[in-house]
């Protein structure tokens, strides 16, 4: 057995050495220095490739699980509202595809320049000829990297706005028009990147187009739209939880000096702060791709081999990243979690003066029906419906098991 275990690590040594020795036949004996500095240029270039796709590899796995769980809460939801489900399905699922294709793609840039390069050299063939075929077809799939990955981010904006719809009745109607024309700029911007892949784009360096000064402007605004897009959007939901903290101060504090104690966070402000925090790492992201894209920034980057491999990472897995956000979002928006289902029972003197706004305190979901007065219309009970899309009602005896647990004002209608 050891004798026929050596013997075939024999022969796998002499294939790898015969197959050495026929690529190094390709090579003139004595290299010119610009031959050598090829060479090496291509080292470099497959050994910070291979980090950036391990790293790429990792998120991409992350991304996955997270997608897994969404499918699973979507499908088990109900009917009542298919027509989001199918949106978020829809957009979820596309998203995760284009990430798929970007990897392989990926891989594709990846394998590309040693292939050519070196693995379909001939005798007489200068290297750096050869290096140059390989960089026109690595820059067309570069290309098409960047157009599927506007497109990515087109989506994850989409997702993002209509979450944030959710919490339109803090605004006027025609706040809500500034995200969605952003989300319009985004989506023109990306067909023009389109057009530019398609017939215009010649030159990628870290990502961006170089060739002609029109696309590599076009490249900035869909880098520039969704960052703003966050940034408003992630506002409008600051001023949310700012709102809802103000609303529900007087219900969940502990009683005490008529309500101005210490209080605990509900479940809805807690969501809301998460939602505000993630926005603004996600609103960094971009930021990093826009100052990323500057000609100086780019010089500095070229210049430093520890900010090259850290931006060719960035670069790599940046698809990853657009595509968890806005799933991250869908898991709390339908998850049970999202619901608000411990409701405080409160006097209608302590809270008659509130429960009309707390009533609409909602990501999605009916709102509590209010009278004239600003008052409940039915009772003293107001089950706060947030992120989800479905109502989590409460009985009396509910409600009843909670006022034993925490003594409250009672008062006669």
């Amino acid at each position: 057995m050891l004798a026929m275990a050596t013997s075939k690590h024999e022969e796998r040594l002499l294939r790898s050495t015969s197959s050495l020795h026929s690529a190094l036949l390709r090579f003139p004996l004595a290299m010119t220095p610009d031959e050598v500095v090829v060479l090496q240029g291509i080292g470099r270039d497959w050994v910070h490739g291979f980090i950036a796709i391990v790293h790429h590899t990792f998120w991409m796995t992350v991304y996955a699980a997270l997608v897994l769980k969404a499918s699973f809460l979507l499908l088990r939801k109900d009917r009542r509202t298919l027509r989001t489900y199918i949106f978020f399905s829809l957009a979820i699922f596309t998203m995760f595809a284009i990430a798929l294709v970007l990897l392989a793609l990926d891989f594709t840039t990846f394998i590309l320049e040693g292939k050519i390069t070196l693995m379909q050299l001939q005798p007489g063939d200068a290297v750096g000829d050869r290096l140059d075929v390989a960089n026109k077809r690595i820059f067309k799939i570069i290309s098409a990297l960047d157009a599927l990955y506007a497109y990515m981010s087109l989506l994850g904006d989409a997702i993002i706005i209509h979450r944030v719809r959710a919490v339109g009745q803090y605004f006027h109607r025609y706040v809500f028009l500034i995200p969605c024309a952003l989300l319009l700029g985004s989506t023109v911007a990306t067909l023009m990147l389109t057009y530019c892949v398609a017939v215009a784009g010649d030159e990628i360096v870290l990502g961006s187009f170089e060739k002609p000064a029109f696309c590599h402007n076009v490249q900035q605004v869909t880098y520039i739209m969704p960052m703003a897009t966050t940034a408003v959007t992630t506002v409008m939901i600051g001023h949310a939880a700012w709102r809802h903290r103000n609303v529900v101060a007087p219900v969940y504090s502990d009683g005490s000096a008529g309500g101005t104690g210490k209080r605990r966070r509900s479940q809805a402000e807690r969501l809301l702060m998460l939602l505000v925090e993630s926005g603004f790492f996600y609103f960094l992201f971009f930021l990093i791709q826009v100052i990323g894209d500057i000609t100086q920034v780019e010089a500095l980057i070229n210049s430093s081999t520890t900010l090259t491999i850290l931006m060719m990472m960035f670069d790599y897995s940046s698809s990853t990243f657009v595509g968890i956000y806005p799933t991250v979002i869908v898991l709390l928006a339908h998850s049970r979690h999202g619901v608000i289902d411990d409701g405080t029972a409160v006097s209608r003197t302590r809270a008659s003066k509130h429960v009309g706004e707390i009533s609409t305190i909602r990501l999605g979901g009916p709102r509590m029906p209010v009278d004239a007065t600003g008052s409940a219309a039915t009772d003293t009970t107001f089950p706060v419906d947030m992120l989800g899309d479905n109502t989590h009602e409460l009985d009396d005896r509910s409600w009843r098991k909670r006022d034993k647990q925490r003594p409250m004002e009672t008062t006669e209608q």
